[in-house]
Protein backbone atom coordinates (compact mmCIF):
# COMPACT_ATOMS: atom_id res chain seq x y z
CA UNK A 1 0.00 0.00 0.00
CA UNK A 2 1.36 3.41 -0.96
CA UNK A 3 1.99 6.20 1.52
CA UNK A 4 -0.78 8.28 -0.08
CA UNK A 5 -3.34 5.56 0.70
CA UNK A 6 -2.12 5.30 4.30
CA UNK A 7 -2.35 9.08 4.71
CA UNK A 8 -5.96 9.04 3.39
CA UNK A 9 -6.97 6.28 5.81
CA UNK A 10 -5.49 8.07 8.79
CA UNK A 11 -7.20 11.30 7.80
CA UNK A 12 -10.57 9.54 7.50
CA UNK A 13 -10.17 7.88 10.87
CA UNK A 14 -9.36 11.19 12.58
CA UNK A 15 -12.37 12.83 10.90
CA UNK A 16 -14.69 10.08 12.11
CA UNK A 17 -13.40 10.36 15.68
CA UNK A 18 -13.89 14.13 15.67
CA UNK A 19 -17.42 13.82 14.32
CA UNK A 20 -18.31 11.21 16.95
CA UNK A 21 -17.03 13.44 19.76
CA UNK A 22 -18.83 16.54 18.46
CA UNK A 23 -22.25 15.02 17.56
CA UNK A 24 -24.58 13.85 20.35
CA UNK A 25 -25.55 10.24 20.49
CA UNK A 26 -28.76 9.76 18.49
CA UNK A 27 -31.62 7.94 20.12
CA UNK A 28 -32.19 4.47 18.79
CA UNK A 29 -35.56 4.26 17.02
CA UNK A 30 -37.82 1.72 18.64
CA UNK A 31 -39.32 -1.03 16.57
CA UNK A 32 -42.93 -0.25 15.57
CA UNK A 33 -45.71 -2.13 17.23
CA UNK A 34 -47.05 -5.21 15.49
CA UNK A 35 -50.63 -6.09 14.71
CA UNK A 36 -52.11 -9.45 15.80
CA UNK A 37 -51.62 -10.68 12.22
CA UNK A 38 -47.89 -9.96 12.32
CA UNK A 39 -47.93 -6.77 10.25
CA UNK A 40 -46.18 -3.60 11.45
CA UNK A 41 -48.51 -1.04 13.00
CA UNK A 42 -48.19 2.29 11.15
CA UNK A 43 -47.34 5.15 13.49
CA UNK A 44 -48.27 8.77 12.97
CA UNK A 45 -45.20 11.05 12.82
CA UNK A 46 -44.93 13.97 15.18
CA UNK A 47 -46.58 17.15 13.98
CA UNK A 48 -43.99 19.55 12.63
CA UNK A 49 -46.18 22.47 11.58
CA UNK A 50 -48.16 24.84 13.73
CA UNK A 51 -51.93 25.02 13.48
CA UNK A 52 -54.49 27.65 14.33
CA UNK A 53 -56.03 27.20 17.76
CA UNK A 54 -59.81 26.68 18.09
CA UNK A 55 -60.18 30.34 19.11
CA UNK A 56 -58.50 31.52 15.88
CA UNK A 57 -55.13 32.52 17.39
CA UNK A 58 -51.86 30.99 16.11
CA UNK A 59 -50.30 28.19 18.10
CA UNK A 60 -47.22 29.05 20.17
CA UNK A 61 -43.85 27.80 19.00
CA UNK A 62 -43.21 26.00 22.28
CA UNK A 63 -44.93 24.97 25.50
CA UNK A 64 -45.26 26.63 27.91
CA UNK A 65 -45.75 29.68 25.66
CA UNK A 66 -43.17 32.44 25.84
CA UNK A 67 -43.84 35.92 27.19
CA UNK A 68 -43.46 37.45 23.73
CA UNK A 69 -46.21 35.17 22.41
CA UNK A 70 -48.59 36.18 25.20
CA UNK A 71 -47.84 39.87 24.61
CA UNK A 72 -48.52 39.41 20.89
CA UNK A 73 -51.86 37.76 21.64
CA UNK A 74 -52.88 40.63 23.92
CA UNK A 75 -51.91 43.14 21.25
CA UNK A 76 -53.97 41.31 18.59
CA UNK A 77 -57.01 41.28 20.86
CA UNK A 78 -56.61 44.95 21.72
CA UNK A 79 -56.52 45.89 18.03
CA UNK A 80 -59.33 43.49 17.11
CA UNK A 81 -57.15 41.56 14.68
CA UNK A 82 -57.93 38.08 16.00
CA UNK A 83 -58.67 35.85 12.98
CA UNK A 84 -61.83 33.81 12.76
CA UNK A 85 -61.68 30.17 13.90
CA UNK A 86 -61.06 27.67 11.14
CA UNK A 87 -64.32 25.96 10.01
CA UNK A 88 -62.81 22.49 10.43
CA UNK A 89 -62.71 22.99 14.21
CA UNK A 90 -66.50 22.59 14.12
CA UNK A 91 -65.92 18.88 13.44
CA UNK A 92 -64.37 18.37 16.90
CA UNK A 93 -65.83 18.62 20.38
CA UNK A 94 -63.17 20.96 21.74
CA UNK A 95 -63.21 21.18 25.57
CA UNK A 96 -63.72 24.64 27.05
CA UNK A 97 -60.35 24.60 28.82
CA UNK A 98 -58.60 23.94 25.48
CA UNK A 99 -59.89 27.12 23.85
CA UNK A 100 -57.22 29.27 25.53
CA UNK A 101 -53.46 28.81 25.92
CA UNK A 102 -52.08 30.47 29.05
CA UNK A 103 -48.68 30.69 30.69
CA UNK A 104 -49.52 27.60 32.76
CA UNK A 105 -50.11 25.40 29.69
CA UNK A 106 -47.13 23.05 29.66
CA UNK A 107 -48.29 20.64 26.95
CA UNK A 108 -50.44 20.92 23.81
CA UNK A 109 -54.07 20.86 24.98
CA UNK A 110 -56.60 18.21 24.09
CA UNK A 111 -58.50 19.40 21.02
CA UNK A 112 -61.34 16.88 21.21
CA UNK A 113 -60.35 14.17 18.73
CA UNK A 114 -61.13 11.57 21.42
CA UNK A 115 -63.82 12.47 24.00
CA UNK A 116 -63.04 12.37 27.69
CA UNK A 117 -65.20 9.94 29.63
CA UNK A 118 -64.75 10.99 33.26
CA UNK A 119 -68.51 11.17 33.92
CA UNK A 120 -70.42 9.23 31.31
CA UNK A 121 -73.77 9.29 33.13
CA UNK A 122 -73.84 13.10 33.06
CA UNK A 123 -73.00 13.13 29.36
CA UNK A 124 -75.83 10.70 28.59
CA UNK A 125 -78.38 13.00 30.23
CA UNK A 126 -76.99 16.22 28.78
CA UNK A 127 -79.39 16.57 25.85
CA UNK A 128 -82.28 15.13 23.89
CA UNK A 129 -83.59 15.03 20.34
CA UNK A 130 -85.90 17.68 18.86
CA UNK A 131 -89.63 17.00 19.01
CA UNK A 132 -92.09 17.54 16.16
CA UNK A 133 -94.11 20.32 17.95
CA UNK A 134 -90.89 22.27 18.47
CA UNK A 135 -89.86 21.87 14.84
CA UNK A 136 -93.28 23.02 13.57
CA UNK A 137 -92.54 26.47 15.03
CA UNK A 138 -89.34 26.83 13.00
CA UNK A 139 -89.07 28.48 9.60
CA UNK A 140 -87.77 26.75 6.49
CA UNK A 141 -84.41 28.49 6.89
CA UNK A 142 -84.08 27.35 10.52
CA UNK A 143 -84.96 23.77 9.59
CA UNK A 144 -82.43 23.87 6.77
CA UNK A 145 -79.70 25.12 9.14
CA UNK A 146 -80.64 22.63 11.85
CA UNK A 147 -80.51 19.76 9.36
CA UNK A 148 -76.89 20.50 8.45
CA UNK A 149 -75.92 21.05 12.07
CA UNK A 150 -77.23 17.59 12.89
CA UNK A 151 -75.45 16.18 9.86
CA UNK A 152 -72.18 17.73 11.02
CA UNK A 153 -72.72 16.28 14.49
CA UNK A 154 -73.14 12.83 12.98
CA UNK A 155 -69.87 13.33 11.10
CA UNK A 156 -68.15 14.30 14.37
CA UNK A 157 -69.44 11.16 16.06
CA UNK A 158 -68.34 9.01 13.11
CA UNK A 159 -64.86 10.59 13.28
CA UNK A 160 -64.62 9.86 17.00
CA UNK A 161 -65.67 6.26 16.43
CA UNK A 162 -62.99 5.85 13.76
CA UNK A 163 -60.36 7.40 16.07
CA UNK A 164 -61.35 5.09 18.91
CA UNK A 165 -61.10 2.12 16.59
CA UNK A 166 -57.65 3.21 15.46
CA UNK A 167 -56.49 3.56 19.08
CA UNK A 168 -58.11 0.20 19.95
CA UNK A 169 -60.33 1.60 22.68
CA UNK A 170 -62.75 -1.01 23.99
CA UNK A 171 -66.40 -0.42 22.97
CA UNK A 172 -67.60 -0.50 26.58
CA UNK A 173 -65.63 2.69 27.30
CA UNK A 174 -67.82 5.35 25.75
CA UNK A 175 -69.22 3.31 22.87
CA UNK A 176 -72.72 3.55 24.32
CA UNK A 177 -72.39 7.33 24.65
CA UNK A 178 -71.54 7.82 20.97
CA UNK A 179 -74.32 5.48 19.84
CA UNK A 180 -76.95 7.34 21.89
CA UNK A 181 -75.78 10.71 20.55
CA UNK A 182 -75.96 9.41 16.99
CA UNK A 183 -79.48 8.08 17.63
CA UNK A 184 -80.60 11.49 18.90
CA UNK A 185 -79.34 13.13 15.71
CA UNK A 186 -81.08 10.59 13.48
CA UNK A 187 -84.39 10.98 15.31
CA UNK A 188 -84.22 14.77 15.01
CA UNK A 189 -83.47 14.55 11.28
CA UNK A 190 -86.37 12.14 10.76
CA UNK A 191 -88.74 14.54 12.53
CA UNK A 192 -87.53 17.43 10.36
CA UNK A 193 -88.47 15.41 7.28
CA UNK A 194 -91.85 14.62 8.85
CA UNK A 195 -92.60 18.32 9.51
CA UNK A 196 -91.52 19.32 6.00
CA UNK A 197 -93.76 16.61 4.55
CA UNK A 198 -96.69 17.97 6.56
CA UNK A 199 -96.13 21.40 5.06
CA UNK A 200 -95.85 19.93 1.57
CA UNK A 201 -99.13 18.07 1.89
CA UNK A 202 -100.83 21.18 3.21
CA UNK A 203 -99.62 23.18 0.22
CA UNK A 204 -100.81 20.49 -2.19
CA UNK A 205 -104.24 20.30 -0.55
CA UNK A 206 -104.59 24.09 -0.61
CA UNK A 207 -103.61 24.35 -4.28
CA UNK A 208 -105.74 21.41 -5.45
CA UNK A 209 -109.27 22.09 -6.83
CA UNK A 210 -112.45 21.01 -5.08
CA UNK A 211 -113.26 17.33 -4.77
CA UNK A 212 -116.69 17.93 -6.28
CA UNK A 213 -115.26 19.45 -9.45
CA UNK A 214 -115.51 17.61 -12.73
CA UNK A 215 -112.96 14.95 -13.52
CA UNK A 216 -111.58 16.99 -16.44
CA UNK A 217 -110.90 19.97 -14.16
CA UNK A 218 -108.99 18.04 -11.52
CA UNK A 219 -105.23 18.14 -11.33
CA UNK A 220 -103.40 14.84 -11.71
CA UNK A 221 -99.92 14.48 -10.27
CA UNK A 222 -97.88 11.98 -12.31
CA UNK A 223 -95.60 11.05 -9.40
CA UNK A 224 -98.51 10.33 -7.03
CA UNK A 225 -98.70 6.70 -5.94
CA UNK A 226 -101.47 4.76 -4.27
CA UNK A 227 -101.75 2.25 -1.50
CA UNK A 228 -98.66 1.26 0.41
CA UNK A 229 -96.50 2.99 -2.22
CA UNK A 230 -97.75 6.39 -1.01
CA UNK A 231 -96.69 6.55 2.67
CA UNK A 232 -96.76 10.36 2.54
CA UNK A 233 -100.53 10.32 1.73
CA UNK A 234 -100.08 12.64 -1.22
CA UNK A 235 -103.17 11.26 -2.99
CA UNK A 236 -105.24 11.81 0.15
CA UNK A 237 -104.15 15.45 0.20
CA UNK A 238 -105.01 15.94 -3.47
CA UNK A 239 -108.46 14.41 -2.95
CA UNK A 240 -109.11 16.72 0.00
CA UNK A 241 -109.87 13.89 2.41
CA UNK A 242 -109.66 14.70 6.08
CA UNK A 243 -108.41 12.30 8.76
CA UNK A 244 -110.98 10.46 10.85
CA UNK A 245 -111.53 12.17 14.22
CA UNK A 246 -110.28 10.40 17.30
CA UNK A 247 -113.75 10.28 18.96
CA UNK A 248 -116.62 8.77 16.93
CA UNK A 249 -120.18 8.18 17.97
CA UNK A 250 -121.75 4.72 17.90
CA UNK A 251 -123.75 5.60 14.78
CA UNK A 252 -120.66 6.88 12.99
CA UNK A 253 -118.70 3.75 13.91
CA UNK A 254 -121.58 1.52 12.70
CA UNK A 255 -121.86 3.45 9.44
CA UNK A 256 -118.10 3.30 8.94
CA UNK A 257 -118.07 -0.45 9.60
CA UNK A 258 -121.02 -0.99 7.22
CA UNK A 259 -119.31 1.00 4.48
CA UNK A 260 -116.12 -0.97 5.01
CA UNK A 261 -118.02 -4.29 4.86
CA UNK A 262 -119.87 -3.20 1.72
CA UNK A 263 -116.60 -2.22 0.07
CA UNK A 264 -115.04 -5.55 1.02
CA UNK A 265 -118.10 -7.44 -0.28
CA UNK A 266 -117.94 -5.55 -3.57
CA UNK A 267 -114.26 -6.39 -3.91
CA UNK A 268 -114.91 -10.07 -3.18
CA UNK A 269 -117.83 -10.16 -5.65
CA UNK A 270 -115.68 -8.56 -8.33
CA UNK A 271 -112.92 -11.10 -7.72
CA UNK A 272 -115.43 -13.99 -7.88
CA UNK A 273 -116.88 -12.67 -11.15
CA UNK A 274 -113.40 -12.42 -12.64
CA UNK A 275 -112.60 -15.98 -11.59
CA UNK A 276 -115.88 -17.28 -13.08
CA UNK A 277 -115.24 -15.45 -16.35
CA UNK A 278 -111.74 -16.88 -16.56
CA UNK A 279 -113.01 -20.40 -15.92
CA UNK A 280 -115.74 -20.03 -18.58
CA UNK A 281 -113.19 -18.76 -21.09
CA UNK A 282 -110.87 -21.67 -20.39
CA UNK A 283 -113.75 -24.16 -20.65
CA UNK A 284 -114.90 -22.68 -23.98
CA UNK A 285 -111.37 -22.73 -25.33
CA UNK A 286 -110.92 -26.35 -24.31
CA UNK A 287 -114.28 -27.35 -25.85
CA UNK A 288 -113.40 -25.57 -29.08
CA UNK A 289 -110.10 -27.40 -29.18
CA UNK A 290 -111.85 -30.76 -28.65
CA UNK A 291 -114.43 -30.05 -31.38
CA UNK A 292 -111.69 -29.15 -33.80
CA UNK A 293 -109.92 -32.45 -33.19
CA UNK A 294 -113.17 -34.37 -33.79
CA UNK A 295 -113.78 -32.51 -37.02
CA UNK A 296 -110.27 -33.34 -38.21
CA UNK A 297 -110.82 -37.03 -37.48
CA UNK A 298 -114.18 -37.00 -39.31
CA UNK A 299 -112.61 -35.28 -42.31
CA UNK A 300 -109.83 -37.85 -42.49
CA UNK A 301 -112.37 -40.68 -42.26
CA UNK A 302 -114.50 -39.10 -45.00
CA UNK A 303 -111.49 -38.77 -47.28
CA UNK A 304 -110.64 -42.42 -46.74
CA UNK A 305 -114.25 -43.46 -47.56
CA UNK A 306 -114.25 -41.34 -50.72
CA UNK A 307 -110.97 -42.91 -51.79
CA UNK A 308 -112.41 -46.41 -51.26
CA UNK A 309 -115.56 -45.56 -53.25
CA UNK A 310 -113.50 -44.15 -56.09
CA UNK A 311 -111.39 -47.32 -56.19
CA UNK A 312 -114.51 -49.54 -56.33
CA UNK A 313 -116.09 -47.35 -59.03
CA UNK A 314 -112.95 -47.46 -61.14
CA UNK A 315 -112.79 -51.24 -60.83
CA UNK A 316 -116.38 -51.59 -62.00
CA UNK A 317 -115.79 -49.25 -64.92
CA UNK A 318 -112.77 -51.28 -65.97
CA UNK A 319 -114.80 -54.50 -65.95
CA UNK A 320 -117.58 -52.90 -68.02
CA UNK A 321 -115.08 -51.51 -70.50
CA UNK A 322 -113.49 -54.94 -70.91
CA UNK A 323 -116.87 -56.58 -71.66
CA UNK A 324 -117.75 -53.88 -74.20
CA UNK A 325 -114.41 -54.36 -75.91
CA UNK A 326 -115.16 -58.09 -76.45
CA UNK A 327 -118.56 -57.38 -78.11
CA UNK A 328 -117.57 -54.33 -80.20
CA UNK A 329 -116.68 -56.07 -83.73
CA UNK A 330 -120.24 -57.42 -84.39
CA UNK A 331 -121.82 -54.07 -83.73
CA UNK A 332 -119.47 -52.28 -86.15
CA UNK A 333 -120.51 -54.45 -89.19
CA UNK A 334 -124.27 -54.07 -88.70
CA UNK A 335 -124.22 -50.35 -88.18
CA UNK A 336 -123.44 -49.21 -91.82
CA UNK A 337 -126.46 -51.13 -93.32
CA UNK A 338 -128.87 -49.29 -91.14
CA UNK A 339 -127.29 -45.94 -92.02
CA UNK A 340 -127.51 -46.56 -95.79
CA UNK A 341 -131.16 -47.68 -95.69
CA UNK A 342 -132.33 -44.55 -93.99
CA UNK A 343 -131.79 -42.12 -96.91
CA UNK A 344 -133.64 -44.41 -99.34
CA UNK A 345 -136.69 -44.32 -97.17
CA UNK A 346 -136.58 -40.53 -97.00
CA UNK A 347 -136.39 -40.14 -100.81
CA UNK A 348 -139.50 -42.20 -101.54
Amino acid sequence: MSRFALRALSTSARALEAAAEAAPVAAVELRPEWTPKGKPQPTRPSRGTRVALPNGLPEPTSYPPSKSYLNKVEEMRFKGEVPKPHPLWAFFHVPAESMEVTADTKFPPDFGSVPRLENENVELKSGRSWSAPELRLKSFGDLHTLWYLLLRERNVIATQKAERKRLRVAPQYGGKLLSIRSLRCRKSMARIKYVLNERRLGAIAAAAPSVHAEATARVTVPFALRGINDPASQVEALAGRHPIPDVLSAEDRAALAAAKDARNDAILARKAALKAARRAAKRAEKLEQEMTDAEVEALVQAEEDVAKEEAVTKKIEDQVAAKEAEASPVKEEAAPAKVEAAPATSKN
